[in-house]
């Protein structure tokens, strides 16, 4: 199992390099803060995968 620190700064560095407006980039920041397992999971396996097809998560904003 992967650091958990190592897995929130990936994830962190994955959300500041996305093609996401920046106030979805920053909804996305502070979930990851407010939930430091849960945000960084649900980035890699849901808003990732949004952002990168140009999905609502990525146009919101």
């Amino acid at each position: 199992m992967p650091d958990p620190v190592i897995f929130f700064v990936a994830a962190l560095v994955s959300i500041l390099g996305s093609p996401l407006t920046g106030g979805m980039r920053l909804v996305c920041v502070v979930f990851a803060f407010c939930a430091p397992f849960l945000g960084p999971l649900l980035w890699f396996l849901v808003g990732r995968r949004s952002a990168e097809a140009g999905g609502p998560a990525a146009s919101a904003g």
